[in-house]
């Protein structure tokens, strides 16, 4: 039996053959690059702290802004709502740095002592359904700092005072000025 190539097979092979031989040339227009790709990570400005200095025995606070992004909150009766704003808050913190890792809980207390916040408000930013509430305070929840250098990764789990709760992750850097 005997094998015979028409013209749209014959075709199709001689296109192939010619890209399988241009992609040995050196042009390397097809060849993949060799070696690991770039994974260093580029790091953003998240917001910025300002470290407004010590308040008690060996506790200071940290007013941070972090930048306005768009959020999902969930209300009440489950209800979604998506709104862009942007997040202000006073950490408390001991001398060990500018906002050291760990889990910082909210507290209304008079008393300020380091891993908690306070003064938490969401802000809303104009557009989206954000129904005319220019700002929503934080009344509870939880914020986990991660510090690797001069990148933070910052995890927000917090209820707001409409009934309204969100979970945010930041991750960055934050730009840092000292009041004093």
């Amino acid at each position: 039996m005997k094998t015979t190539l028409t013209g749209k097979p014959l075709m199709f092979f001689a296109f192939v053959s010619i890209m399988m031989i241009s992609c040995g040339k050196e042009s390397n227009s097809f060849i993949p690059a060799s070696g690991l790709p770039d994974t260093t990570p580029t790091v953003t400005t998240i917001g910025s702290v300002v470290d407004l200095g010590i308040i008690n025995n060996d506790t200071r606070i940290m007013s941070t802004d972090l930048t306005t992004q768009s959020f999902t909150l969930y209300g009440t009766d489950d209800e979604l709502s998506y709104v862009s704003g942007k997040v202000q808050l006073a950490f408390y913190v001991n001398a060990d740095g500018v906002i050291p890792s760990g889990e910082y809980a909210f507290s209304n207390s008079e008393e300020k002592i380091p891993f908690t916040f306070d003064s938490g408000v969401f802000l809303l930013s104009g557009g989206g359904d954000s129904g005319g509430i220019p700002s929503d305070p934080i009344v509870n929840g939880n914020i986990i700092v991660t510090q690797d250098g001069d990148k933070y990764i910052l995890a927000l789990q917090v209820e707001l005072a409409s009934g309204t709760t969100f979970s945010e992750r930041y991750n960055g850097s934050l730009a840092y000025t000292d009041s004093k």
